[in-house]
Parts: C-alpha cells; sequence; structure tokens
C-alpha cells in the first residue's frame, strides 16, 4: 500500500514539474490581473471587516471563490516579501497565484486518480491521471490565475466525494460533496453543470425508493431540493457584495452575462454558433484521446449491458457541458468546458483497458507510445499551450494561415516580446502597443530604458509612434496598419504561428 501511495505522488511530483517547465514564459495572460486585483481588494476588505458593496464591487460579474484564493496567495506573497529579499514587482507579481493554480491543479490529478479507481484497477487510473496531466490544455490553464484550474479542483471533488457517498451513504461524505459543489458554483456559475448528473442520479434514486407506504415528509425529495437551493445560499454567504440590496446586486452580477460576444470563427469575426464548443474540442483535444474517448462513449451508450449508474454518470459527467453551447457565453475555446477533460481522460483509458486487457505486454507498449505522442503534442506547442491545435486541424500555424480560429488572443508571449525590442528600438524612440492585455498589465515597464511607450488608445494615437507592435489577431481581422509603417519582424510562437508583428515608422 505504502509504494503504491509514493507512485501516485510521484507521478503527481513529475507532472507538476512539467508545469513549471517554461512557467513565466508565456507571459502574464487576459484575465489574471483582474482575479488577482479583486484578490486583493477582498483581502484588504476582510482584514478591515470593511463589507460595504463598494469595497466588493469589483470583478462582481463572477462568484468570490477564485478571488479568495489569488488573494490568499498575495497574503503569501506579502509575508515573503516581508522576511525576505525578494521585491514584489511587475516580473513576480503573479508568481504566488499561479504557484496556488499549480497546487490546485495537482490537486486535481489526485481527484482524478481516486475517481478513476472506481472504474479501473490501479495501473490504468494512474494512466488515466497522466493522460489528463499531459493534455496541453490543462497543463496551460492549471499554471495561470485563472478560473479553471479553482474550478477543475472543486468540480472533480465533488464527483469523487459523490461517488463515494454513493458507495457509503455517508452524511459526511455528502456533506462533503456538497461543500465542493457550493465552492464549485461560488467559483464559476456555469460549474452549475457539473451538479445536473448529480441530481439526475439522486431523483432516479428517489423514485426507485418511493414508498407509497410512507408519510408525506419521507416522500419529499428533500435533496433534490436542497441541492440547488444550497448553491445560491452558499454564494450568498461568501460573496459579501450581494450582502447590500441584494436582490438589485445579484441582477447586477447576473445581467452582464448577455451581450454577444464575437471571436474568430472559421475566417470571420462573427457570434459564434452552436457547433462553437464542438469544433474547439475536436481541434483542441489530442486525437488520440478523442479516437479512444468516443470508442468507449458510444461502446456504453451502445451496450445495454454497460448501463450501470457508474458508468452512464461518467458519459453524463462528460457530455453535459456541451449544453453549454446553448448559452449566449460561447468564448475562449474550451475554458468554459476545461472539466470534461477529467471524465473523457477516464473513458479513454477505460477503452484501452478493454483492448488490451489479455495482453499485457501490448499494453504496456501502447501507454507508452500514448506518453510519448502526448509528449510531442507538448513539444510541439511549448510554452504557448492554450494555443493547442491537434492534427486535425493541421496545427496552430496552419489555423492561423486560414484564420480558422483566433491564435495569441489571450495575450501570451507579449512580455516576452517586449523585452526583446532593444534588438532594434533605439534610446527616445516611442513604440505603439496595440495588444488585447488589461492596463495594470504595465506593459510600458517591460520596454527597452528610456523608450516611451503608448498602450490601447485610439488607433490615431498608436500610429504616431516610431514603432508599432501589433497582435497577429488583430492584424489578421481587419485592423489596418497605416502604409507609412514597414513591417520589421514578424515573432512566432514555438508551434510556428505569428503572435505579433512589428512596424516601423517610415514617413
Amino acid at each position: 500500500m505504502k509504494r503504491k501511495v509514493l507512485i501516485i505522488f510521484a507521478v503527481i511530483a513529475v507532472l507538476t514539474g512539467i508545469r513549471f517547465i517554461g512557467f513565466e514564459r508565456e507571459g502574464v495572460t487576459y484575465d489574471e490581473p483582474v482575479y488577482v486585483k479583486a484578490g486583493r481588494e477582498y483581502m484588504s476588505a476582510l482584514s478591515k471587516l470593511d463589507f460595504s458593496k463598494e469595497s466588493w464591487s469589483f470583478n462582481k460579474e463572477h462568484p468570490p471563490v477564485t478571488k479568495y484564493v489569488y488573494g490568499f496567495a498575495e497574503v503569501f506573497r506579502l509575508i515573503f516579501d516581508k522576511f525576505t529579499s525578494w521585491e514584489s514587482n511587475i516580473n513576480n507579481i503573479y508568481t504566488f497565484p499561479r504557484l496556488m493554480s499549480v497546487l490546485l491543479g495537482s490537486a486535481t490529478l489526485l481527484y482524478t486518480f481516486l475517481i478513476a479507481r472506481f472504474f479501473l484497477n490501479f495501473w490504468l487510473s494512474l494512466l488515466a491521471m497522466i493522460v489528463l496531466g499531459l493534455n496541453p490544455l490543462f497543463i496551460a490553464h492549471t499554471r495561470l490565475a485563472g478560473h479553471e484550474s479553482v474550478s477543475l479542483f472543486f468540480v472533480s471533488g465533488m464527483w469523487y466525494w459523490y461517488l463515494l457517498y454513493n458507495n457509503t451513504k455517508s452524511k459526511l461524505h455528502f456533506a462533503i460533496m456538497n461543500l465542493h459543489g457550493i465552492l464549485a458554483f461560488g467559483t464559476r456559475f456555469n460549474n452549475v453543470l457539473a451538479m445536473f448528473p448529480i441530481w439526475i442520479w439522486e431523483a432516479i434514486s428517489w423514485i426507485k425508493n418511493l414508498d407509497n407506504n410512507k408519510k408525506i415528509i419521507y416522500k419529499i425529495p428533500w435533496k433534490l431540493i436542497w441541492l440547488p437551493a444550497s448553491l445560491w445560499i452558499g454564494v450568498f454567504l461568501i460573496f459579501p457584495y450581494w450582502w447590500t440590496n441584494t436582490i438589485e446586486s445579484i441582477q447586477s452580477t447576473i445581467n452582464h452575462w448577455g451581450g454577444d460576444p464575437k471571436e474568430v470563427f472559421f475566417g470571420e469575426v462573427r457570434t459564434t454558433p452552436w457547433t462553437y464548443y464542438i469544433v474547439y474540442f475536436m481541434s483542441q483535444t489530442p486525437i488520440i484521446l478523442i479516437i479512444l474517448g468516443l470508442f468507449q462513449l458510444f461502446n456504453i451508450l451502445f451496450s445495454k449491458s454497460k448501463w450501470q449508474a457508474k458508468n452512464l454518470f461518467l458519459i453524463a459527467i462528460f457530455g453535459i457541458w456541451f449544453l453549454w453551447s446553448l448559452s449566449t457565453i460561447k468564448q475562449g475555446g474550451m475554458r468554459y468546458l476545461s472539466p470534461l477533460y477529467i471524465p473523457f481522460s477516464i473513458l479513454a483509458v477505460i477503452s484501452l483497458g478493454q483492448i488490451f486487457n489479455k495482453f499485457r505486454t501490448i499494453l504496456i507498449s501502447v501507454t507508452s507510445l500514448i506518453i510519448i505522442y502526448l509528449g510531442i503534442q507538448l513539444k510541439s506547442t511549448y510554452p504557448f499551450y492554450l494555443d493547442y491545435y491537434n492534427e486535425l486541424t493541421g496545427g496552430s500555424s496552419r489555423v492561423f494561415n486560414n484564420n480558422i480560429l483566433p491564435i495569441g488572443f489571450w495575450g501570451q508571449g507579449t512580455l516576452e516580446v517586449l523585452k526583446s525590442l532593444d534588438k532594434w528600438v533605439e534610446k527616445g524612440d516611442s513604440v505603439g502597443l496595440y495588444t488585447i492585455l488589461m492596463p495594470e498589465h504595465l506593459l510600458t515597464a517591460f520596454l527597452p530604458e528610456e523608450v516611451g511607450g503608448v498602450y490601447k488608445i485610439d488607433k490615431n494615437s498608436l500610429f504616431q509612434t516610431d514603432w508599432l507592435l501589433q497582435q497577429s489577431v488583430f492584424a489578421k481581422n481587419g485592423d489596418t496598419v497605416p502604409e507609412y509603417y514597414t513591417l520589421i519582424h514578424t515573432f512566432y510562437s514555438t508551434n510556428g504561428a505569428p503572435l505579433f508583428y512589428l512596424y516601423k515608422n517610415t514617413q
């Protein structure tokens, strides 16, 4: 037993170490400054016991758990600053929140292993964890200070404790599951989808166990009522922004999620269609996992002998995420649907176990080939895993050249590019920064010494600078550069897709 525990944590340590390779090279991405700043403000308000609406209004459109997590990390940063020579500045201000993201990702891997144990033996469960840990998008999102790593942890925990509860019927296990569900919902509202299969399972169980001889009070499906109610009650209790003018505050949060977000989708900036997440799933999932995972999914669905509750639950916690295709908020690639990779990785490994069940040597060889294949996928897109695209698309470079889907949309690589500008610009020059980043990034702090910058001002102001740095996603989709700018250099990501263009003012 001890040996197996050591193996589990050794594998998690390796998978964690992989996420530290190129940890800072991706640069600060679009949403990170918002969540970290909100976390700082929330922690500051808590330290003063200030629960006024104004102190909790920053990033009010999201529930607070993500901000608490990164705010807690910022407290550690301040303590670290105080007792070491470390000085918090733009270079390291997001390091501690990202470390928290990495730790949550590692905890998610452990939960994935524990979920897999309900379906697989020890070694195949370990493989399911490895498959998830080597998924480029999992690596990308569990080393950035975003919602995804927090969502993955609480959602996977909720699923594990519910499966355990079904075996033990322990009220403690149910309570722990419920707590994970509340915190998942308090991280991102669409995590309610992760709760749907649990409601369905509980509803079926209630119907099966309904006894007409019971008193009416025992016929009421208390758990079916409590589970959705607890989510809203829980978020209300942990979100002081909702405590003042409650109805108005909740409405201001929920009403934010209207509008019509547009993205590059097959050659044009447009309203994203209902097929958006299907296209992204088929484009950003390693192809070997698509083949194995979908094989097992259909194998279960079309074999009535496999219609066991836990098998159908596994399919439900994968497939139900695509209901988000009916939402108006279809953006950001697979970010909103990232938890589905947990059950899908398990489905893929179940296929391997069934196909090679009697051929242990072949199974070991195939497993090794899959791990090598995933390693190659990582190498091909390192360190910009947010831009991973599989062989079905032809890879990131082809995706960019054909303007199929956006590349570099979240600002990855920006800081690295700015630091390298001293090869071209001189002291006294000015640079226009036309990127899709938040002002808190203080991008001008990364420019070479005595070089001025104009960031995200109107185009006329940008075009008066000596140099113009334009993100490729803008250049590809209609934001033209005046003729008096000459292209001097193109900055490519590791996978061959352009991220930025550098122009010189020749006027």
